[in-house]
């Protein structure tokens, strides 16, 4: 445990001091900091690879805002809704009243 502690940045020589339930606290946070890094450093990878190919770069206020993406999801999930509905059947509100209604 002690040498997870340090491992995580801590100084060893808080653990002593430590009640189970704050070790537990400070090993939780710790994972989570290393879980933001890591998601943040695959987004820098990721933005960077993708970048490259691109032939025209986007807006810079709109890439770090997140605006340009919006738009993306917007459209996807336009795309995603006129599908399902044209999967579904149609009804009228007095068919289903009749089916669901007893």
């Amino acid at each position: 445990m002690l040498r997870a502690y340090a491992a995580a940045g801590y100084d060893p020589a808080q653990f002593w001091g430590l009640t189970p339930r704050l070790y537990l606290a400070h090993m939780r946070g710790a994972s989570d900091r290393m879980e933001r890094k890591h998601k943040s450093r695959a987004w820098l990878a990721w933005n960077v690879a993708g970048l490259t190919r691109v032939e025209k770069m986007p807006d810079f206020d709109a890439f770090i805002s997140g605006d340009a993406g919006k738009v993306e999801k917007s459209a996807q999930t336009a795309m995603r809704l006129a599908t399902l509905r044209a999967s579904l059947p149609t009804i009228t509100q007095e068919e289903w009243r009749a089916r669901f209604s007893t």
